[in-house]
Order: structure tokens, then sequence, then C-alpha cells
């Protein structure tokens, strides 16, 4: 089961490195990156490059806004599970991304949301917690 992350871009140069070493230091090896990047003027895109993973792929759209760009990923997927990681978060663990493969599969779901920790950025001391980790069925209705 592949796995699709998408990550929008702006003049992310601050950001990206931590975001994108996060995904290529991932477990999980089917794994696909991709990135729309908003025409930025900054080194966003050749430190994107420098970091990446065998899959990543790039593109350069002219601002549609960010769930515009959000949905232009969705559609560039080739994924059977798809993530979203912006460009100034970072996965906590290796195994995040195998994890949630893992679950998709055990658990035959279709929607996973999990938490999320505010830090600051030099301490990463964790400020707050946000949320717990859920999965749910999704039942189609004709």
């Amino acid at each position: 089961m592949q796995v699709s992350l998408i990550t929008c871009t702006y003049n992310s140069e601050k950001t990206i490195k931590d975001c994108c070493l996060s995904i290529y230091s991932q477990s999980c090896t089917n794994l696909e990156h991709i990135i729309l990047d908003n025409n930025s003027h900054d080194q966003t895109l050749a430190i994107a490059k420098k970091y990446k993973i065998k899959s990543q792929r790039i593109f350069q759209q002219k601002s549609i806004g960010i769930y515009g760009a959000l949905n232009e990923g969705l559609r560039k997927a080739s994924g059977e599970v798809v993530g979203i990681l912006h460009s100034d978060d970072e996965f906590i663990e290796n195994n995040i991304i195998e994890d949630v493969r893992k679950i998709f599969l055990d658990k035959k779901i279709d929607v996973l949301f999990s938490n999320l920790f505010y830090t600051k950025k030099k301490t990463q001391k964790k400020l707050s917690e946000n949320g717990n980790q859920a999965y749910y069925r999704v039942f189609n209705q004709i």
C-alpha cells in the first residue's frame, strides 16, 4: 500500500529542510512526497530537492490558495493513503507512516487523524497537545 504525502510551500526555506528530513527518515519505503509550491522567491525548492526521498515530485503553480493546492495534490497523488504534512511541520518519530499504513490495512478504515504536538522550535518542548488518535469507517450512502 503506497502512501502519498502532500506538502504546500511558499517561501518556506526556514522550515522545509526539517519537513523533508522527517519524511526522508521514515521507515516506510512505499512513500511518495508531492510538493506544491506557490512560486517561492527564496531557496525553498533548492532545499527540498537537496533533502528529498526517491519519489519526490515538485510542482510549481500560481497561487490558488492553500485549499486549492491541497486539492491539486490530491489529484496528483497515486497512493492508496494520502496525508498532509505542511512545510513547517515534521514527524516526531521515524515509524509514523508505517504505523498509519498498518492501521489502514488492519482496521479497514477510510479516515484517520491523530495527535498534534505544538512545540517551541528551538527547544522542542511540548507546549500543548490537541486531539486523540481516532479512526473511522466511512460508509457511502447512495
